[in-house]
């Protein structure tokens, strides 16, 4: 699994955890994820992501941390 697969999969486990922490700790690996990413890569993983679902990232949830 690369990074982008990696940061693809933690975005998904963030929108559907089953509480608030599992969301919160999977955003946390999103962040860190996202430093091994470009902003392309980032909004595509977010699209992919949240694919055949209703639900949808919002900016709050996921904030890209500048290096």
């Amino acid at each position: 699994m690369d990074n982008y697969q990696a940061f693809v999969l933690a975005l998904r486990l963030a929108i559907t955890a089953p509480t608030d922490s599992k969301s919160r700790q999977s955003v946390t690996l999103a962040n860190c994820l996202a430093l091994r990413l470009t902003e392309t890569e980032i909004e595509q993983a977010k699209d992919e992501a949240t694919r055949d679902t209703n639900l949808r990232l919002s900016d709050s949830m996921f904030q890209q941390s500048q290096a």
